[in-house]
């Protein structure tokens, strides 16, 4: 993460030398860099996560123990999560 923040702010201010902020708005001045890119990477590390869980037998054994629950309900748990592992995504304004 730590190396991918330059490159996005970088090309932030590319994008504004390029094109600027458009006079209808189609690229608001007070949109940010980084915070769309963080959401889809924390998605990404924990859904791949919980499907390395389900997929790893002794690892369920342990949660399900650790949890005081069924296998069959940690991969459950497990794979709902995956679904949408960091909650809803963040609103997108249309303005």
């Amino acid at each position: 993460m730590a190396v991918m923040l330059p490159r996005a702010v970088r090309g932030h201010r590319w994008y504004h030398a390029q094109f600027g902020v458009t006079p209808h708005g189609a690229y608001p001045a007070e949109r940010r860099a980084v915070v769309p890119l963080l959401f889809q990477w924390l998605s990404h590390q924990h859904r791949d996560t919980s499907a390395a869980i389900v997929g790893n037998g002794p690892l369920v054994s342990y949660l399900s123990i650790a949890e005081g629950n069924t296998k069959a309900r940690t991969r459950f748990e497990q794979c709902e999560r995956m679904l949408q592992p960091c909650g809803p995504p963040p609103e997108r304004r249309d303005d």
